[in-house]
């Protein structure tokens, strides 16, 4: 099942990617959810905060600026409006867990700054620290608050499950007795069972806040 269904046709053999037109592009609007338009330099924003935040600082790994013409372009227009549709569902609940800390916000900007500045093409985007800042606390948040709702949703699996999984699949083992497996197919349930909460929840979030992928054919 699919998570958006808006569509916007876009041409792009008449724009310009310099002068006036940069300016437009870089503007231009690539989804929306409940309160809040998120465009392309926000998409490129994210993306480069996202490897210098999370990806290892390896000699031959580089941050890069993604562009609207990148086949990838596409899914990480979801990745923002889904992580802001989870920020928003955060606030909700500020009372039942405990959010990201002005700490733990600084301590990341500390870490991608120097990351990002070497990074070519960030400078061009003009982003001022505010923004960096905000943009970090909604990822912290969203992270920490997906944590929060998989250890409040998740249900152990039983003994029963498993000797059920494989009895069910005996052809996948070989012959081999269930004890030889019974620790991996718990985990595998259990990583099943994780996987289709999520997917559940975030269609559930993606109605709540009218969350549209303009990038994404129908």
């Amino acid at each position: 099942m699919r998570f958006f269904f808006f569509f916007l046709f876009l041409s792009w053999g008449h724009l310009c990617f310099s002068g006036p037109h940069a300016l437009v592009l870089k503007n231009q609007s690539v989804g929306k959810l409940k309160g809040h338009v998120v465009t392309l330099r926000e998409v490129q924003i994210n993306y480069a905060v996202e490897q210098a935040l999370y990806s290892k600082p390896q000699k031959k790994s580089k941050i890069q600026i993604i562009q609207i013409t990148d086949p990838r372009f596409s899914k990480e227009v979801t990745a923002v409006l889904m992580e802001w549709a989870i920020f928003l569902e955060a606030k909700n609940f500020r009372d039942s867990w405990e959010e990201a800390s002005d700490k733990e916000i600084v301590k990341a900007m500390n870490f991608v700054l120097p990351r990002l500045l070497s990074t070519k093409g960030w400078k061009k985007l003009g982003v001022r620290t505010f923004e960096l800042k905000q943009t970090l606390k909604r990822k912290l948040i969203a992270k920490a608050f997906i944590r929060f709702k998989l250890k409040a949703s998740m249900v152990p699996i039983t003994e029963d499950e498993a000797q059920k999984y494989y009895e069910e699949n005996k052809n996948k083992f070989g012959g081999a007795p269930y004890e030889r497996f019974a620790d991996s197919i718990k985990e595998f349930l259990k990583k099943q069972q994780r996987d289709q909460r999520l997917k559940d929840w975030f269609e559930v979030l993606q109605t709540k806040y009218k969350v549209e992928n303009f990038m994404l054919t129908p």
